[in-house]
Parts: structure tokens; sequence; C-alpha cells
């Protein structure tokens, strides 16, 4: 059986250390301008996130800022008016990069790219994400500090970083990125979220293998994908660990 699972990529957004670049500033324009046209903000601001507070939730909206002119490593800055990135507008501080805002439906990304939707980013405003490097499971080659997360049944790989503690083989998983590097949230399970982290394989036998030093190890086999997911848009060789005791008699298990 299916379950219902949204593709959404949570990350952990907080106040970083930081002089407020524009300490008492007033936010203009809160409820009309567009972070993706960037439209709707006086000049010398941008449209974006502002954090208001992350404890015991996270609270934020989109709205004006003042503008800021950083376009590849940013920082985050907790000021009077809430904390807020130096990117410059039209893009997002993520990981302590600049990362391009963006429609998910149609993406705008572009080539190479892929706009993905993230669980505690722009939830005042529908269809706004950011443009995450697109990457293949089996040979990923994301930045520092993200790795290469696989989203199914679509199949679509994309770059982006890895969500407060890591899960392991088996553990339960509700977000893209909350598994290990090297991981996927894609196999199914009857569990709450019906998917689990699962270790990235190739089924041919060379490497990325189930025994590997940061795989699952003994007891493991690779499975085919697409013995999960018949549809999803993905090599042949992509596979996924699975624990053997769980499918006795299939992929290779005793």
């Amino acid at each position: 059986m299916r379950h219902a699972f949204l593709p959404l990529v949570a990350i952990a957004v907080s106040a970083c250390g930081g002089s407020d670049p524009a300490s008492g500033s007033t936010p203009a324009n809160p409820d009309d301008c567009d972070p993706i046209a960037e439209t709707g903000c006086p000049a010398g601001q941008k449209c974006t996130m502002l954090t208001t507070g992350t404890a015991p939730m996270l609270t934020a909206r989109t709205t004006c800022v003042p503008d800021g002119g950083a376009t590849t490593t940013c920082t985050t800055f907790d000021g009077a008016i809430g904390a807020y990135d130096d990117c410059a507008s039209g893009s997002f501080c993520l990981a302590g990069e600049c990362a391009a805002i963006c429609s998910v439906t149609p993406d705008s990304c572009g080539s190479n790219a892929f706009c993905s939707s993230f669980a505690d980013l722009f939830t005042d405003r529908e269809g706004v994400g950011l443009c995450q490097a697109t990457c293949a499971p089996l040979a990923p080659s994301c930045p520092g500090g993200e790795a290469c997360y696989l989203a199914a049944p679509s199949g679509t790989a994309q770059c982006a970083p890895t969500a407060g503690t890591p899960l392991a083989q088996g553990e339960p998983c509700n977000y893209l990125n909350e598994c290990r590097v090297g991981y996927a949230c894609a196999l199914p399970d009857g569990g709450p979220s019906g998917r689990a982290c699962a270790y990235y394989c190739n089924t041919t036998g060379v490497a990325p293998a189930c025994d590997d030093p940061i795989g699952p190890g003994a007891g493991f086999a690779c499975a085919p994908i697409d013995a999960f997911w018949p549809d999803i848009n993905q090599p042949d060789t992509l596979g996924l660990c699975v624990n053997c005791s769980d499918y006795p008699g299939l992929f290779g298990c005793p």
C-alpha cells in the first residue's frame, strides 16, 4: 500500500550572531509583497521570511525587510524586528548559502535545479520554495554540508542540508532530508509516516553497497527501487538496502 507523503524538506531556522544592519526598522507592506517577483516593497527592502520566534515553535511571516548584498555565503541577523538574512533580494539564506527563491509550480529554477518546498519556510505563501541543485543518488556532487535526497514516487533528487539529528536505516521519517547522508526517506513501511530511511545501493554490486562503512551492514540486501516505486524516474541500477529479516527469499536474501 502506498501512503500519502508530502515531499517537503524540513530545516531548522534560527537566528545567528551578527549585528542587525537596520535595528528598529519597521517592515513595510507585510501582507502584499511577493517574494518570487520581488514586488511590493519600498526601495532598499526585499520580500522574504521574517522569523519572530523559535520557541516553543517557529513563528514567522513573509514581509519586507532591509535588503542585503550577499550572493553566496550569508548570515542571519537577530534584530529588533525579528530574524532575517543578508542575502540580496530574490534569495534566502539556507545553511549559510544564499538560495534563489522560486515558484514550485511551474518550477522557475531552470536547468540543473529544482524548486523545493520547505516545511517551515514561507508557510504563509503558497507555492514558494528555494532552488536546490539536482543530483544523482548513486554519484552525488552536492555542496559541502548538503546531501542528495530522493523524492518518491516522482524520482526527483535534490541537494539539501540535513535537518536535525540524522535518522538511520529503518527509522521512520517525515521529510526528505531527515535521513543520514547517503540515505533516502523512500522505503515504504507501516509506521505513521509511511516511510523509513534506507541506504542507497547499486543493484549491480558495485559501490555504494549495503556493507559500506556508512551503510547498514550485514543482513541487508540491495532491492531495486522500482520494486517499491514502479514508475519512479531513476536508473534501474538504483536500489535501497532492505533488512533481509523483512524480505526472506527476496532480493538475494536467504
